[in-house]
């Protein structure tokens, strides 16, 4: 099973605008609202009315040094960034 069907309603597949990024997921059962990434990509991520931060819509095209920082800021390491044809660019926690 692919890693990311699990997390469906937080991924949100796009192409990157170089083609690098297709996915970024953000594992609800990791993420514990302490907003990290939120500062350092403010325009990857939102957080939702439970206070979980979830990629936006925009996510993909943010560039992938950014998403890779995001991700390692996080503190639960739920953050994880696949690149096109799934290679895994940075596994959170569970991956």
């Amino acid at each position: 099973m692919d890693p990311v069907e699990d997390l469906s309603c937080f991924v949100r597949p796009q192409p990157g605008d170089d083609g690098s990024v297709s996915r970024v997921a953000v594992d609800p059962e990791l993420c514990t609202s302490n907003q990290e990434c939120i500062p350092t990509t403010p325009e990857a991520f939102e957080l939702g009315d439970d206070g979980l931060a979830t990629p936006s819509m925009g996510a993909a095209r943010v560039p992938t040094e950014g998403l890779v920082l995001a991700a390692r800021w996080c503190p639960v390491q739920a953050i994880s960034v696949w690149a096109d044809g799934g290679t895994v660019i940075y596994a959170g926690r569970d991956e």
